[in-house]
């Protein structure tokens, strides 16, 4: 009796154990599907400064972080940075000036990484009929600049050095697309630029091409910037997209030649010129202080020349968010939060 009842206990009991090491057998083999990668559209630009984007982008960086990336082309920072705040894209990349005007519009943002910085991204070329053999020679000159962007600073920076006051030369808005024609036809002189157009009026132009850097006068920062509101909800897909690209920062500093290749592919330049962009800490991931500085003297030129009412300077650290890049990689935070 005593024998019987035990073999219907373990006849009770043997069901529930084979359904367990069922469901672990298949759990081992099958294991639970990941949840589908997050979708960011990022604003970029056909410029050097998207450079950590397009090495991310073409090693996959992305999706080995759980982002499915698209990706949106400008050829100038305002227009990325329009996408955000017209709500057609999450995330652009966009030198400090036009998030100082949109800034000064009443524009709900924020930067939350630079990822490139360089005192040779801008320019100022002229050709050597134009009589212009050294910028103080731009008296009386018409000379092209892209207004909105870095490049309206960067001219006023190189004449404010040499001493050359604005009313004693012209200057027109011009957009990328009409530089080689506004020097060929005479419309301007000289005219403000930035790679890839620098190099290819130096394809066309050749020795006749005459360029003046401005080291000392201004350092470009392209960064990462969105709405606040956006950064706020979305804190996990911000800092995966600097995790993708601080290890597309670690790919470039490996393997410059792949980098100097991939970035020169996409942007249509030779990995030598590329290759002359990668100066010291031009592509990496930061936020530093000087930053803030710029842009308090960025702000008080803009009202100096009357591209925006004059009021208080706002406090940019307001504008900054700092806890991505904190997520994703703290030392590089280097600014006073």
């Amino acid at each position: 009796m005593r024998a019987k009842r035990a073999w219907r206990w373990l006849g009770f009991l043997a069901g529930p154990v084979v359904l367990i090491v069922l469901a672990i057998y298949f759990f081992l083999i099958s294991p639970p599907s990941s949840s589908p990668p997050e979708r960011v559209v990022i604003a970029t630009l056909i410029q050097p400064s998207s450079g950590l984007i397009i090495v991310a982008a073409e090693n996959g960086f992305f999706q080995d972080n759980g982002l499915d990336a698209v990706y949106q082309t400008h050829s100038l920072g305002v227009h990325a940075l329009q996408a955000v705040l017209n709500g057609k894209a999450d995330i652009a990349v966009a030198a400090d000036i036009p998030f100082m005007f949109a800034v000064m519009k009443g524009g709900d943002i924020a930067i939350f990484a630079t990822i490139y910085k360089s005192r040779r991204d801008l320019a100022l070329m002229t050709m050597s009929d134009r009589g212009i053999a050294a910028p103080k020679d731009l008296v009386g000159k018409t000379i092209g600049a892209t207004f909105g962007t870095n490049l309206q600073f960067f001219l006023d920076a190189m004449l404010m050095a040499n001493g050359i006051p604005e009313e004693k030369v012209t200057i027109v808005d011009l957009k990328p697309s009409e530089l080689v024609n506004a020097l060929q036809t005479g419309k301007a002189d000289a005219v403000t630029v930035f790679p890839p157009y620098m190099e290819e009026l130096q394809g066309i132009f050749g020795s006749r091409a005459v360029i003046f850097f401005g080291e000392d006068l201004y350092t470009s920062r392209y960064n990462l910037i969105a709405k606040r509101d956006y950064l706020k909800k979305h804190p996990d897909t911000a800092r995966k997209v600097l995790m993708a690209l601080r290890e597309a920062e670690q790919y470039a500093k490996k393997n410059p030649p792949q980098a100097y290749e991939i970035i020169g592919r996409h942007l249509k330049l030779k990995a030598h010129d590329v290759a002359e962009m990668f100066e010291s800490g031009a592509f990496e991931l930061t936020l530093e202080q000087s930053l803030l500085l710029t842009l308090d003297e960025e702000t008080r030129w803009a009202m100096k020349r009357g591209f925006v009412k004059m009021a208080p300077v706002p406090n940019y650290l307001d504008y900054l968010n700092v806890d991505p890049l904190l997520a994703a990689d703290p030392e590089a935070v280097k600014i006073i939060h």
